[in-house]
């Protein structure tokens, strides 16, 4: 997915594929985290077609993880702000890099 030159086409079938493998699993509980954290890493591609694919599939994700869970307000609050932050060309490196940061937080909050 952090490749430049993936087409949305193929962006959003390895999207498709991880999901669906992990949705299939008995151990889906854990493997969600996992895959969330796998796609935070790819947040950092330079085609940010794929990383707005990336952010809405963690979005996705990050429901998912929360389900059943609505308690959990601090999560709840730092997944309200993501929700608000839109991928762009004009993101700077420290944007970005403070976007990933703020993924890996809500996982923290959400375990």
């Amino acid at each position: 997915i952090r490749e430049a030159g993936m087409t949305p086409a193929r962006v959003d079938a390895t999207i498709g594929v991880m999901t669906d493998a992990v949705r299939q699993r008995s151990d889906r509980d854990q493997l969600n985290g996992e895959l969330i954290v796998t796609l935070i890493v790819s947040l950092r591609t330079a085609n940010v077609d794929a990383r707005s694919r990336v952010h809405s599939a963690l979005l996705y994700l990050a429901d998912q993880r929360l389900r059943g869970a609505p308690e959990n307000k601090d999560a709840l609050a730092q997944l309200d702000s993501l929700r608000k932050w839109k991928p762009g060309e004009s993101d700077s490196v420290t944007e970005l890099a403070a976007r990933i940061d703020d993924w890996r937080r809500f996982l923290t909050l959400a375990r």
